[in-house]
C-alpha cells in the first residue's frame, strides 16, 4: 500500500472488506492511530479489535468518545458506501487481506457504483459524463483468495471470458480449476487421469 501510495492522506478512510476481527486495520493504526477506519463483515465475530484501533495511549472512557473505528454488519452485496455519512467528506482507501471470490466482484461493484463524487466534481461536470469511479477513491489492496467461489451473475468482467470463447456454463468449471496449484495434486501417478480423466490432453500439453 505505501509503494502504491496509499497511505499518503491522514484524513483518508480505510475501508477494511471481509474485516472479521480487524487485524489488519488494527496493523495498519499502529501506523496511523487518528484516521478513520471503517471495518465491513456480515459475519459475528468475536475477539475483535475495534477497540484497540486508535486506542493507544488513551483510556477507555476516552477511547470511546473519541472512537476512530466503525464497524458495518452487512453482506458486501448490500454495501453502499453513500450510506455512510462519516466518509463522505474524505478520501476512500479499500483494503482487504482474505477476500473470497465473489467477496472481491461485489466490493469492485460497490465502490464503483456508491461511492459519491465530491460536489466540485459533479459541478464542474456539469452535463457531462461523470467517471465511472468517484475521485474520492484512493485506491485499492486486496489479497485474492478462494476463486472457487466466484460466480458468473456477479463477475465484474464476463466480456473477457466471452471475448476467449468462454460461456457462462464453462465459468464454473474454470473457477474450479484455480485450486490446481495449490491442492497438491501432481502429474505423476493417476491422480489427474482418475478424477478428471484428462490424462491425455494434459501430457500433450505438457510434452
Amino acid at each position: 500500500m505505501e509503494q502504491v501510495k496509499l497511505l499518503q492522506d491522514l484524513n483518508a478512510a480505510f475501508v477494511e472488506l471481509g474485516a472479521g476481527r480487524g487485524m489488519l486495520s488494527l496493523a495498519l493504526a499502529q501506523m496511523f492511530p487518528e484516521s478513520l477506519y471503517v471495518l465491513i463483515d456480515r459475519a459475528h465475530t468475536r475477539g475483535k479489535a475495534d477497540r484497540f484501533i486508535g486506542g493507544e495511549g488513551k483510556d477507555e472512557e476516552d477511547a470511546k468518545v473519541n472512537s476512530t473505528t466503525l464497524r458495518a454488519k452487512i453482506d458486501i452485496r448490500h454495501l453502499n458506501f453513500a450510506g455512510m455519512p462519516e466518509i463522505l467528506d474524505k478520501p476512500v482507501v479499500c483494503m482487504s487481506k482474505h477476500l473470497c471470490g465473489v467477496a472481491t466482484d461485489l466490493s469492485l461493484r460497490a465502490i464503483a457504483q456508491t461511492i459519491p463524487e465530491t460536489n466540485s466534481v459533479k459541478a464542474s461536470a456539469g452535463k457531462s459524463k461523470l467517471a465511472c469511479v468517484s475521485s474520492r477513491f484512493q485506491g485499492l489492496a486486496i489479497a485474492l483468495c478462494c476463486h472457487h467461489v466466484c460466480a458468473w451473475k456477479d463477475y465484474v468482467n464476463p466480456a473477457f471470458f466471452q471475448a476467449h470463447g468462454f460461456k457462462a456454463e464453462e465459468f464454473k468449471l474454470l473457477t474450479s480449476m484455480t485450486s490446481w496449484t495449490t491442492c497438491g495434486m501432481g502429474l505423476e501417478g493417476d491422480a489427474v487421469e482418475h478424477i478428471l480423466g484428462i490424462r491425455s490432453v494434459m501430457t500433450r500439453y505438457i510434452c
